[in-house]
């Protein structure tokens, strides 16, 4: 089910509830927003509205759609383009200038005359506003409220493979994931001080960790780079590398059981000789393995 809703309905949802179309869901939603008229100011309502409604384009809030769409903060939007982020809040994927750049303007235009009839301003401040073309300047969101942005990124891609973009564009979802905050800031911890430490020695400026549990896959730390800002290329699932020595295991285990001492003794190098040893050849290993034959 889907109707009009007052500004407190739309943050009671967008705080407590999900996406469901349901009378039950109506329903909680107007207590919802009894409670929260009951509890806050209007104007507290308000500003926590236009902090987290769903803009579009990966942005929630006004300030993430005033970058996202015009490069630039709140306080430097013109008269047009704070009308037209407005008019994006019923229906961001119908009403965003990047997908519909003329049902866009005919949202702004609406906006326009409803401030126009409320004295909010001029008529030759709408004139003005209205006579603009719709011009944006797109620019990638910027997760100021990421303490983790490397991961935030990997996740949001995630989550757009998983699901369809209909589902994604709507907003309001809940993504949990597996990132052990602990781990993931000690993490950060040391990839800074790899490389600050050693980093000039071995002649390498930019490092990248990531801690999963082998026994479920779970991803419990990622760390793409020493520094967001400077860079948002992620090493850990962008950059293409070969696996090099960590690709044995892969081969020993898949030649012999992991319950067989398979390289044994464990010296790699004889000091006095120099050279390598054990000398585990494909017959060793054949004689070995419970599974070759007579």
């Amino acid at each position: 089910m889907e109707g009009a809703s007052t500004i407190t309905q739309q943050l009671a949802r967008i705080v407590f509830l999900d996406q469901e179309r349901s009378f039950q869901r109506k329903a909680r939603e107007a207590v919802l927003a009894l409670k929260l008229q009951d509890t806050y100011e209007k104007s507290v309502i308000l500003e926590r509205y236009l902090n987290l409604v769903y803009l579009g384009a990966g942005a929630y809030g006004v300030a993430d759609a005033a970058w996202i769409y015009f490069g630039k903060p709140v306080s430097e939007l013109t008269l047009s383009e704070s009308a037209l982020i407005a008019g994006m809040a019923p229906a961001p994927s119908a009403y965003s200038p990047l997908v519909d750049p003329e049902a866009a303007r005919q949202q702004r235009d609406i906006v326009l005359r409803r401030m126009l009839a409320t004295g909010a301003i001029s008529q030759a401040e709408a004139d003005r506003a209205i006579g603009r073309e719709v011009a944006t300047t797109p620019k990638q969101p910027r997760f100021l409220y990421s303490e983790f942005p490397y991961f935030t990124i990997y996740v949001q891609k995630r989550v757009g493979e998983i699901l369809p973009p209909e589902v994604v564009e709507a907003g309001g979802l809940v993504v949990e994931t597996t990132l052990n905050v602990d781990w993931q800031r000690k993490a950060q911890a040391t990839v800074e001080e790899t490389v600050d430490t050693i980093g000039k020695r071995q002649r390498f400026s930019q490092a990248s960790l990531v801690a999963i549990d082998p026994r479920s896959g779970e991803i419990k730390a990622m760390v793409g780079g020493t520094d967001f800002n400077e860079s948002q290329f992620n090493r850990a699932t962008q950059a293409q590398r070969q696996p090099g020595s960590t690709f044995k295991a892969f081969v020993y285990t898949t030649r012999s059981p992991l319950d067989l001492p398979l390289l044994s003794p464990m010296p790699m190098l004889s000091l006095s000789s120099m050279v390598m040893s054990p000398r585990t050849t494909a017959a060793t290993i054949a004689a070995m393995s419970p599974f070759s034959g007579p």
